[in-house]
């Protein structure tokens, strides 16, 4: 992450959660709730990693997951931004929510060994890396053999419709944004319109992951990219 989009990250944190929620029209909470389900892979004791985890929601949401699947869940959750992690910490803290570590890491360069991970995930990252590549082959990586990377992000939609929906939310969100971080929602609003989802793909492709498919969300403006380590 560039030292521009990090300061960015730091003049937000305070209200990033409340800009997700207005931005997404309040959907990102089922989105996170879509993702987590599809961490839950074979096993009653999973290690997973949550890159870029910001405050934390998707790390949280995994948990609850896992409580429900009757499965025994640890969270690495990492982020480069230490403004972020404050927030995390104290709303997991306040949660009550165990088994989740948190670390400030970059997402290019994960410290932890070859093949540590059942899966690897992250949400609403992609589009503020600065080598999308690098990370797909780190995800890869820290992945145990039989695990597998679930990305969860925002894009611009494909479809007609989607993009015609679009046109009608991004008028909106400008007033929304407006009045919560005119610099920040500009920033993010861009990243999505400019970002293919496809690329997402084609890293985790590349980097060695098979059965790779995309799993487009409600509103047709976020996704679910997922893939298998053999």
């Amino acid at each position: 992450m560039s030292k521009r989009i990090n300061n960015l990250f730091t003049g937000i944190a305070n209200r990033y959660d409340i800009m997700n929620h207005l931005l997404s029209l309040g959907v990102d909470t089922l989105w996170r709730k879509q993702a987590a389900a599809e961490t839950m892979i074979d096993g009653k004791n999973l290690l997973m990693l949550d890159v870029g985890t910001g405050t934390g929601d998707l790390a949280i949401e995994i948990s609850r997951t896992a409580i429900r699947h009757g499965k025994r869940v640890g969270i690495e959750a990492i982020d480069f931004n230490a403004d972020m992690l404050i927030i995390a910490r104290r709303k997991i803290t306040g949660k009550g929510v165990s088994g989740i570590n948190l670390k400030k890491m970059d997402a290019l360069s994960l410290d932890y060994p070859a093949g540590k991970f059942d899966v690897v995930t992250s949400g609403f990252v992609m589009r503020n890396l600065d080598d999308l590549n690098r990370f797909a082959r780190e995800a890869y990586r820290v992945t145990k053999h039989g695990g597998k990377a679930v990305i969860l992000d925002m894009a611009r939609p494909e479809s007609a419709a989607g993009r015609a929906a679009f046109r009608v939310y991004f008028p909106i969100m400008r007033l929304v944004g407006d009045a919560v971080d005119r610099n920040a929602y500009e920033w993010l609003v861009y990243s999505i319109r400019h970002f293919d989802r496809n690329r997402t793909k084609r890293a985790l492709q590349a980097a060695g992951f098979k059965k790779v498919r995309m799993i487009n969300l409600l509103s047709g403006v976020a996704y679910i990219a997922e893939g298998e380590k053999p």
